[in-house]
């Protein structure tokens, strides 16, 4: 029975999308599993370029076997309570959410491929290190490495003050493992999201600094470029844009959205379109063509 309640709504070798947020949550209380909750309008535009571009990706569809994907319309009668709920204000979100229900990762709009498919495994290893190392902590609150990952994980799951008290601890201890810059850039992103960008800045800046994985170093050089596209730097913007094109080893992704701010920016002024910066790379690659959105 229980079988026939969660028969995927894709095609063999598609996302396996369930439609059912109810049998989804039933599913992760048994196997322990994150609910991968992609909310969804017919007309978003962004929504259908992750339908076209990044869902049909074999990387993302595999990394997709780890969590239990939903797919809601969220303009219906049956996804008001999901807003009501987790809060969402915009399409696309994609929300990683556990079986008691508590968000343990966000991607607020569009994600290419490369960086979709990443931030699915950092979100499901965080996950299912938080019991691990919430336990070494209890032996130990100055365990720099658990710190670490509980920084991140505190981030992803929205909640700023913790995740900057055990940032700081993580800051006085030895450990700078992968690890650590990915907590500064999980800091930097509820930032950088609240507008907050002279607070975020300096967050990104000590993860690229800091970052052992070029994906990470990457991301923190390209949020760096678009907090100062939101501050609407442009010197800076094409700084920071050439830095990451020059850059061995950072994630194509990153580098077509800078090679596109840069061309902009040195083009047409500064990156505003409508009095609004450009700040998602959905924005920056669609513009460019680089996915292109129908």
């Amino acid at each position: 029975m229980l079988l026939c309640l969660l028969a995927p709504i894709a095609s063999a070798g598609d996302i396996a999308w369930q439609s059912d947020y109810a049998t989804a949550l039933k599913k992760a209380k048994q196997t322990d599993r994150l609910i991968m909750l992609f909310i969804y309008s017919d007309w978003c535009p962004y929504c259908r370029q992750l339908n076209k571009v990044t869902y049909p990706d074999p990387t993302v569809i595999a990394r997709t076997r780890q969590v239990i994907p939903v797919k809601v319309n969220g303009e219906t009668k049956e996804a008001r309570p999901l807003a009501k709920r987790f809060g969402f204000l915009g399409y696309p979100t994609i929300l990683f959410i556990d079986r008691n229900e508590q968000i343990q990762g966000k991607i607020p709009g569009f994600e290419g491929p490369e960086t979709f498919a990443a931030d699915i495994d950092r979100f499901v290893a965080s996950y299912r290190a938080s019991d691990a190392m919430q336990a070494r902590l209890k032996k130990n609150p100055l365990d720099g490495e658990a710190n670490t990952w509980m920084a991140a994980i505190s981030a992803w799951r929205g909640d700023l003050g913790q995740a900057q008290r055990h940032l700081a601890i993580a800051r006085k201890s030895p450990y700078r493992g992968i690890w650590y810059a990915r907590a500064l850039c999980a800091v930097g992103d509820i930032h950088q999201m609240d507008f907050r960008v002279d607070q975020a800045i300096p967050f990104f800046s000590e993860a690229a600094k800091a970052a052992q994985d070029p994906y990470d170093k990457g991301y923190a050089m390209i949020s760096i470029m678009f907090c100062h596209s939101m501050k609407n730097h442009r010197d800076r913007v094409i700084a920071v844009a050439r830095e990451i094109i020059a850059t061995p080893g950072i994630p194509a992704e990153f580098q077509d959205a800078a090679r596109s701010m840069l061309k902009w920016n040195q083009a047409d002024g500064p990156n505003r379109v409508d009095g609004k910066s450009l700040v998602t790379f959905g924005e920056v690659l669609a513009r460019e063509n680089v996915y292109t959105v129908s």
